[in-house]
């Protein structure tokens, strides 16, 4: 009864709050934001007006209860701190200390926001007394020892974080939302809790300082948003950048050689193969960085860009002799072998618009590519590739999603399905391109965000029913899906259906037989990985012969394979890659 009362005059509190500082604040536009606005009003309410004392001087004189009128009476002390959690002997409650005051309280767990991550050892909030109990209101943000660190470092005494809570609230809002360049973390959370983990064990060890603390963020930075690595252990890549920090010479506070692999990998529970193998994909992308800097080599382009340029040879000639009338065969093949090397001069916007589509395709600028994709989208709204590109492009998720969503539906409007799948070869059909395309790119946006189950039906849309000669390479992403997935008669099926003399098909074919077999490297899985040797023998140098990854050979395009096939798939291999070493030592 104490607690259903409580929670009323709360909700007063709270319509009290929204008619005196809504006209603050723009109209919330998902769940966050509207919590967002409660802690700010919250907080405002005690600290920046009047509005917490009048309302309690209002009400409480009226409460009969006594409990609950020194609840509401208490409000006014109401305080914004970092708490600790120091105990939780049942669901229900926790002990928390404050650790500004070092005082302890006990609240309630259900207003606590939970994670991936329920064990979060610091939360953030307004304390409230709540009857016998306090609460954290109107939720309590979890906080890491990471961010626990970078907020007290700023924030070093009781009047400086309150004097900043809003600031720190806006800082934990960013962590979870996904607008641009750093950010761009936070759609795979994972990304975020590699830096979370590296930086607890250099925070705690203290060998880490503020400028050396943004090369090592900034490194990762570019690394994710370069490679884009699949890692399935978030352990395994914070350790492989705590030892970059310690071992590599950009970071020359710490020296060289301050740890072994044996030595981190303990530290961080993984094993020591796995970590020795992601330190080498990013001493190799520091190395590739340092290499493009001194060559001032161009600007990335959009990761997924086909090549097109037999394409548009083709897309041209089509349209040249869309406009001439053949009464045979044999005309057709005659303006062919007249006019075969005729330029072409589009007539119609949407002509004009997929020949600014191809010269996209064909530049390695990034701001060139956006002036494209927008001025191809000006003259045809409907064009699938401008659509996709811009798709791409973006730095918004939401934005992604709608745009690659609509081109798809845009194609089933526009083509023909049952020609499609009455037709040997759809690929060959140059208006069907755009499409295609468009589909791959959403799966592979699926699984880039983890959704792989989406990703995989619509790469099976693809190799099984739309282009089942697989021109765009799809098997190749889907069998990692249904290993990741644990779909072993699916990847069976696959790898059996597809199956070719190659490097990366006869590792696929290993770590299915690993899979299978729950772990145990039996004699397929040997002969499978001496399969991909034959096919591939720089494999033992890249994983043995450490000298050779700095070599010449590296521009060899048999490593090429290597890093990209470990660069798609090496999360399946983090716990197996000793399996390989051995296998061919």
């Amino acid at each position: 009864m104490v607690v259903q009362e409580i929670e009323q005059y709360f909700q007063s509190l709270v319509t009290e709050m929204v008619d005196h500082f809504a006209i603050y604040t723009s109209e919330p536009k998902s769940d966050m934001e509207s919590m967002d606005h409660m802690m700010k009003f919250l907080y405002w309410s005690i600290y920046d007006s009047d509005v917490m004392n009048q309302f309690v001087d209002r009400l409480a004189p009226s409460i009969s209860r006594e409990i609950t009128r020194e609840t509401v009476l208490s409000w006014k002390e109401g305080h914004v701190s970092i708490f600790q959690v120091e105990s939780q002997p049942s669901e229900e409650r926790l002990e928390i200390s404050d650790m500004y005051t070092g005082q302890t309280y006990w609240v309630s767990s259900n207003t606590i926001i939970t994670d991936e991550d329920q064990s979060a050892p610091f939360l953030m909030g307004v304390l409230m007394r709540w009857g016998v109990y306090h609460q954290i209101m109107p939720v309590a943000l979890p906080l890491s020892e990471f961010a626990y660190n970078q907020f007290s470092a700023e924030a070093n005494n009781k009047q400086q974080f309150e004097e900043r809570y809003l600031d720190f609230l806006q800082n934990w809002w960013n962590m979870g939302s996904k607008p641009s360049s750093i950010n761009e973390l936070n759609e795979d959370p994972r990304a975020i809790k590699v830096l979370e983990l590296a930086f607890d064990h250099l925070f705690m060890s203290q060998k880490i300082n503020d400028e050396e603390q943004e090369l090592l963020v900034s490194l990762w930075l570019l690394y994710y948003e370069r490679e884009r690595p699949s890692f399935k252990k978030t352990e395994v890549m914070a350790a492989a950048l705590d030892y970059i920090y310690l071992n590599h010479p950009m970071f020359k506070s710490t020296g060289i050689n301050q740890i072994t692999f044996k030595e981190i990998a303990e530290e961080y529970g993984v094993s020591a193969s796995a970590v020795s193998n992601r330190v080498e994909q990013l001493e190799s992308f520091i190395m590739d960085q340092v290499v493009e800097e001194e060559t001032s080599q161009q600007p990335q382009v959009v990761q997924g860009q086909p090549s097109t340029g037999a394409e548009r040879a083709l897309y041209e000639l089509h349209q040249n002799m869309a406009d001439e009338p053949f009464d045979s065969l044999d005309d057709a093949n005659e303006y062919l072998h007249n006019h075969i090397n005729d330029s072409f001069t589009p007539k119609t916007d949407q002509q004009k618009a997929q020949i600014k589509m191809y010269d996209a395709f064909d530049t390695f600028d990034l701001d060139e590519q956006e002036k494209l994709v927008d001025d191809a989208l000006q003259l045809d709204p409907n064009n699938i590739d401008a659509l996709v590109m811009k798709a791409q492009l973006s730095e918004f998720v939401s934005e992604t999603y709608h745009l690659m969503e609509k081109a798809i539906s845009l194609g089933r409007e526009q083509i023909d399905l049952q020609a499609i799948y009455d037709d040997e070869m759809p690929w060959a059909v140059i208006e069907n391109r755009p499409w295609f395309r468009a589909i791959e790119a959403l799966g592979d946006f699926h699984n880039y965000m983890e959704d792989l189950d989406e990703a995989v039906e619509l790469y099976e849309w693809l190799l099984f029913d739309l282009n089942p000669n697989d021109n765009q390479g799809i098997r190749y992403r889907l069998i990692i899906c249904y290993l990741a997935l644990n779909r072993l008669s699916d990847a069976k099926k696959l790898l059996t259906e597809y199956d070719e003399p190659s490097m990366s098909w006869s590792l696929n074919w290993a770590i299915y037989y690993i899979f299978v077999n729950d772990g145990i490297p039996v004699s397929e899985v040997e002969q499978s990985i001496l399969k991909a040797y034959q096919y591939n023998p720089k494999l033992l140098d890249y994983f043995v012969d450490e000298d050779q990854l700095y070599s010449d050979d590296m521009l060899d395009p048999a490593y090429d394979e290597i890093e990209r096939y470990f660069g798609e798939s090496g999360y399946l291999w983090e716990d197996f890659i000793g399996i390989i070493t051995e296998t061919l030592i």
